[in-house]
């Protein structure tokens, strides 16, 4: 974003928000923030008269408001100038201006606010909340200035509608039209870039190369992977260690179910299955195979009970049966308390 004075007779002067709304302001990459964009509003001084000349996608909601506050407090008379478009967020903007003018070859784009989130049914009842508060803020902007009603302004948000010069006028979400800008066609269906118009030469020289080396670098980090062969081809060292990790790995995995199982009966075929069929770590096993111990051992049980009968005597478990099993039992969970760093 850049900013100059146009006279000082009349004590006028010029912000362009020719970049995406963001949270953060890098005119490397063609971003800006409502911070940046206040700080620039204020380094004006006491001047009459703003003139915010726009070509913007929009962005960040959040910053788009703050812009949008930013303008509305501020003393002088603002001028908005839609040079190229203004959509999403960078249409709040624009409903700013005491007066917004647009070329007849000019866009105007607004709908819902969007969000991606994640969590829980609270997390996302909360955030549906939000968006539709954000909805309502939206809408208060846009009648604000057009004086439509609700419903006609929630229609319009809903279909997301583009309009032109001459229907933004119609609905009074601009106020004038004015003389085309000569546009010339870019491939990223995102942006127009703004080739000439009458007093800027600045804006020519500046913001149309940005935009190239912008349309260029996306280009770039376009190029797409689509093969393990292709990956270990252009990135033959990282894929070396990745490899080298996971061997490591897979040893101490192995070692850690033969090191807790060794003296487990009933656990060689959980085990085995664990090493090599259906790969598992030691402590998501040993719960399979305490389970099939105390199944195997109730087994046992009814066993010896259902030969007592036959001999008509009783035969009651002896301790060191019961101390067996539960040494067995406290080994395997000390040794996943230590594979978990549990003391």
């Amino acid at each position: 974003m850049d900013w100059k004075f146009t006279g000082q007779l009349n004590n006028n002067a010029e912000i362009l928000l020719y970049d995406i709304i963001s949270s953060i302001h890098n005119e490397e990459i063609g971003v800006t923030n409502a911070k940046h964009f206040n700080d620039e509003i204020k380094a004006l001084g006491n001047v009459e008269s703003i003139t915010v000349r726009i070509n913007s996608i929009g962005g960040d909601v959040y910053q788009g408001i703050a812009m949008y506050h930013s303008l509305k407090m501020c003393n002088a008379k603002i001028h908005v100038i839609i040079d190229g478009i203004a959509a999403s967020s960078a249409s709040i903007v624009a409903m700013a201006g005491d007066k917004i003018s647009m070329p007849e070859n000019s866009l105007l784009m607004i709908h819902n606010p969007y969000s991606g989130f994640f969590g829980d049914v609270n997390d996302l009842q909360t955030a549906v909340e939000a968006l539709a508060r954000m909805q309502e803020c939206f809408v208060g902007i846009y009648h604000a200035k057009t004086g439509l009603e609700t419903e006609k302004i929630l229609d319009l948000m809903n279909k997301e509608t583009w309009f032109s010069a001459a229907e933004a006028k119609e609905l009074h979400f601009c106020d004038e039209i004015i003389d085309a800008v000569d546009m010339v066609a870019c491939a990223d269906k995102n942006s127009v870039i703004v080739k000439t118009f009458t007093g800027s030469a600045r804006m020519k020289k500046e913001i149309a190369p940005k935009n190239l080396e912008i349309k260029e670098e996306k280009n770039k980090m376009e190029e797409v992977i689509k093969t393990v062969a292709e990956l270990e081809q252009k990135y033959p060292d990282l894929i070396a260690e990745i490899k080298a990790a996971a061997s490591v790995n897979e040893r101490s995995r192995i070692k850690e179910l033969d090191d807790m199982f060794v003296d487990m009966p009933n656990a060689d075929a959980i085990v085995k299955k664990a090493k090599y069929d259906e790969p598992r770590a030691a402590s998501e096993v040993a719960f399979d195979v305490i389970k099939a111990f105390k199944a195997q051992s109730a087994i046992e049980m009814e066993n010896r009970r259902n030969d007592a009968k036959d001999v008509n005597a009783a035969i009651i478990p002896t301790i060191e049966n019961h101390d067996d099993f539960n040494a067995k039992i406290d080994a395997v969970s000390d040794e996943i308390k230590r594979i978990r760093g549990v003391k």
